[in-house]
């Protein structure tokens, strides 16, 4: 039957309804998958229970009967058994999940994080579950973090024990790890009977113990007394002098000389001698009045069930969904085509792609933040067909996804975990944890936010660093894990939100950063070894690292919100190939990456290309047969997208583009190539516009635009000279006094030979400036034409005009839309609503009032920084300054743009 069922999947025979009912989503947990990734705090349960007790990696294992258990797999341990009620959703995932929470956030910090709905029946606290060794140990033995009461810290040590993974068998699970080196697999099941349960743990112990094994197997602070009976090989701990309440441990094993002890009067630990043969064994832990105690001792009647988890569950999701892509009717050299999610579906699942990634020919796999992994079948060439495979589930808010050998493996907040398929069903049987051994704390904004293939083997990965509640292990670092998944190293730190990828050749690693505190803006970075990239991790005296500088600087409102990085292939894309990309989440798009690496310093620019996408794009990937480009991503961080989520796919017309495709900057002036060569004849000097200016790295949220000398403002530069390459594709601007700055803009308006026009920017960053001979070069001066009567005074100027509907699309093009709403409401924004705030009283942190008139609100976009409002002092991400970047124009159209709502 089961062979059937997997054939007539393959020949796409059977597909799912498409009428789902009146809500196409239904909860966040899907009610059929066997367990549950989150957070969980578990810190104030009440008396009789640990206490501080937090999980940052937490499995919740669905036992059916209403009752559940936490499987906590970077200490190995049940955390938690309770009944009555699952867990409250909570993280940003859970709570953006529905449509109408889509760019919803849940506050930042630890305030808000999951607990349990029912009631515990009992606890572990903050200790491994398992030890090697005579001596009874209840110290935590992995790594402190910066701040000491950090519990997040990544999964044991090697030496002490490692956790394998969790393999679905149906519906039930098995997990499998490694005590010293003793491999176990373990079954949690709940016995259920008399109007009481038990959880019920199966053991399997594969090679003979070399040492003493000792399990935790469960935690009762504050009894009163216990007692040890070897004829039943039961422990229980009473709850009170009257002995009316008991939490009862006990075995069933075949080797006699497993037993049962109590240490301090809390704690009851299954002692496995050394030399203890292959076995299995069951341990039920209960918990009731003690007249339910003979229901316990009936449990421990049944014997050991044996799974054999290498064989593969049942298929879950047997049928396939189909979509259809429209073609596009666009003209332009490069065709944007947006792939259709299969919404609804049969799960009633949202599909919100955070990352995807090519398997094989025709075959991708994405990954949604809400925790699936999706085969998607059909994306070749010249086919309109897609067919959608649900692969795996219950992963803890991935943004990641690559495929190694064949094997996916995702990005999460638990770590990096490889699928496996062991009955090529196309569904997940075995989600193998890869590498837990980095930190994870448990604050909702610390991101599984990239990781990427090295090509020396393993994966580099980030950890975000703009927690407020804890400072962990890895926060702020770029990490190399190594290929077998046991060794974590730093490469660089100082990221505040970094993303990061590597050059599939050479391995070059390359990241961008979201600017704010420390980050004046967004950066690109060739990443130097061992180096400090810029954001708050100060040295022990209170002082600064040296910060190694960006290749170069994005100006806020060109790419406010840079998420990713990415080499396109060598063939495919035109003008494009073999060329870094910088993805654009808030203004959806991507800009090209210029390089200089002739000197010391690596240094480049930017180019905006011409690509408006309709969904949010968050990840990027690349087919490297046909060199197609593909984005994902999902709203929720604050993008002006159309689309809520989605998938879209970039291709190479073949019809002619104007582009420049590298730009330089030197001690005389600045060169820009072009992919067309120009025809300058009635160029003047207005259709060039240059003008530079610095930023300053602060604790204030992002820079406004500084003169070399400190001031605010941005310097016009003038042009002296233009000079044309001999193939007229190179243009060299001739500046006088050339110095190094943070960020030059060239704006131009051009026109090629073919008569295609282009009316464009490009960004320099110069840290040093290269000797450059023109005439060496082969340039020639081209006199430029006087500027006539009327002529357009350069490419781009925005209008000087002071309006409400200029301040109304500049609320859109300079990104306030992404932390103010218009209506009132918050919306999970981290401003306050704009709307009738004009004329209202404003309390703020230092106690004090301030009126919100013209000139307060002058101040709060050019100096937001100076008048902080009560509630909003905490935010992880604030309002950058706009002195020295809006005109005063501007400003006043904002304000009375404000004044209107």
């Amino acid at each position: 039957m089961n062979r059937l069922r997997i054939l007539a999947f393959a020949t796409g025979l059977i597909l799912s309804g498409e009428s789902r009912g009146e809500s196409p989503f239904g909860p966040f947990s899907d009610p059929d998958f066997p367990f549950h990734t989150c957070t969980l705090d578990l810190s104030n349960l009440g008396e009789g229970f640990a206490k501080g007790n937090l999980v940052p990696r937490a499995i919740i294992l669905k036992l059916g009967k209403d009752h559940y258990a936490c499987w906590d797999p970077d200490l190995l341990r049940v955390a938690a058994f309770w009944k009555g009620g699952f867990v409250e959703m909570g993280g940003m995932a859970a709570n953006s999940y529905h449509p109408e929470n889509a760019k919803k956030k849940v506050p930042q910090g630890m305030g808000s994080l999951p607990r349990i709905i029912g009631e515990p029946i009992f606890t572990n606290g903050m200790f491994p579950g398992w030890s090697a060794g005579k001596d009874i140990n209840l110290n935590d033995p992995r790594t402190r973090a910066p701040n000491p009461m950090e519990k997040g810290l990544g999964g044991l040590p090697l030496s002490h024990g490692r956790w394998n993974g969790i393999y679905r068998t149906g519906k039930n699970v098995v997990l499998s790890y490694t005590v010293g080196d003793m491999p176990i697999q373990e079954s949690i099941e709940c016995d259920n009977r008399e109007f009481t349960s038990g959880l019920v743990r199966s053991f399997r112990l594969f090679k003979k113990a070399k040492k003493t094994l000792q399990l935790f197997a469960c935690e009762v602070p504050g009894a009163y007394s216990h007692k040890v009976d070897p004829k039943t090989n039961t422990a229980l701990l009473y709850d009170n002098k009257r002995k009316d309440t008991v939490t009862a441990v006990g075995v069933f094993s075949p080797r006699e000389k497993i037993n049962l002890l109590v240490y301090k009067n809390r704690h009851i630990i299954l002692n496995i001698p050394k030399d203890t043969a292959p076995t299995m064994l069951k341990v039920i832990t209960w918990r009731g009045r003690t007249e339910q105690l003979p229901a316990f001792y009936k449990m421990l009647r049944t014997g050991v069930n044996s799974t054999n988890a290498k064989r593969g569950g049942i298929p879950l999701w047997f049928e396939v969904e189909q979509t259809s892509i429209s073609k596009p009717k666009e003209k332009a050299a490069y065709s944007i085509e947006n792939i259709p999610l299969p919404i609804p579906n049969r799960w009633k699942r949202n599909i919100r792609p955070a990352a995807i990634t090519k398997v094989s020919k025709g075959i991708f796999a994405t990954v949604t933040f809400d925790g699936d992994v999706w085969l998607i079948y059909g994306l070749m060439e010249d086919n309109t067909n897609l067919t959608w495979k649900r692969y795996a589930a219950g992963l803890h808010e991935p943004l990641s996804i690559e495929v190694v050998d064949g094997k996916i493996h995702v990005f999460t907040r638990n770590g990096i975990i490889r699928l496996h398929d062991f009955n090529n069903d196309k569904e997940a049987d075995f989600y193998e944890n890869f590498c837990n051994l980095f930190g994870q704390t448990s604050e909702t904004r610390e991101f599984a936010s990239s990781f990427a293939r090295h090509p020396e083997g393993g994966f580099i990965l980030t950890k975000g660093g703009q927690q407020t509640a804890s400072h962990g292990r890895h926060n702020n670092h770029l990490l190399h894990v190594s290929a077998d998944g046991e060794n974590v190293t730093k490469i660089a730190y100082g990221l505040r939100q970094g993303f990061a990828n590597t050059h599939p050749g050479d391995g070059r690693i390359y990241a961008t950063d979201q600017q704010g505190h420390y980050i004046p803006s967004t950066p690109v970075h060739l990443i130097t070894p061992e180096s400090f990239l810029g954001f708050k991790e100060p040295d022990h005296d209170g002082r600064f690292p040296s910060v190694h500088e960006p290749l170069c600087w994005v100006p806020h409102k060109t790419a406010p919100s840079g998420t990713h990085v990415i080499w396109t292939a060598q063939k495919g894309l035109g003008p494009l190939n073999d060329r870094l990309l910088l993805v654009d989440y808030h203004n959806p798009g991507l800009l090209q990456v210029f390089q200089d690496l002739s000197g010391k310093q690596p240094q480049g620019g930017v180019h905006r290309l011409p690509i408006e996408l309709e969904s949010p794009p968050l990840k990027a990937c690349v087919d490297p047969e046909n060199g197609d480009l593909y984005l994902s991503g999902l709203q929720i961080f604050g993008s002006k997208a159309k689309r809520t989520a989605g998938i879209s796919r970039i291709r190479h017309t073949g019809k002619p583009s104007f582009l420049p495709t590298d730009a330089r900057i030197n001690n005389k002036g600045l060169v820009l190539t072009f992919n067309q060569p120009l025809d300058l004849t009635n160029t003047t000097r207005e259709h060039i516009k240059i003008q530079r200016w610095n930023y300053k790295r602060t604790k204030k949220y992002g820079s406004g635009h500084f003169l070399l000398d400190g001031k605010p403002g941005q310097e016009s530069l003038p042009l002296a000279n233009v000079f044309l390459s001999n193939d007229a594709r190179r243009l060299f601007l001739a500046v006088p006094e050339m110095k190094p700055v943070h960020q030059v803009e060239v704006a131009f308006k051009l026109q090629a030979q073919n008569k295609m026009k282009i009316d464009d920017k490009v960004w320099f960053t110069a840290h040093h400036l290269p000797k450059f001979d023109p005439v060496t070069e082969k340039f020639k001066r081209i006199p430029l034409r006087e500027t006539l009567p009327g002529n357009a005074q350069g490419p781009n100027l925005p209008s000087d005009r002071i309006s409400k509907a200029a301040g109304e699309k500049l609320y859109t093009n300079i990104g306030c839309i992404g932390c103010h709403t218009l209506d009132g409401q918050r919306a999970g924004r981290p401003g306050p609503s704009w709307k009738g705030i004009f004329g209202t009283k404003r309390r703020l942190t230092n106690n004090k009032t301030a009126v919100a008139d013209e000139n307060y609100l002058r101040e709060s976009i050019l100096n937001p920084g100076s008048k902080i409002l009560e509630g909003f002092q905490d935010n992880e991400v604030a309002m950058p300054p706009y002195k020295g970047i809006l005109t005063d124009s501007q400003v006043d159209s904002l304000v009375l743009f404000i004044k209107s709502l």
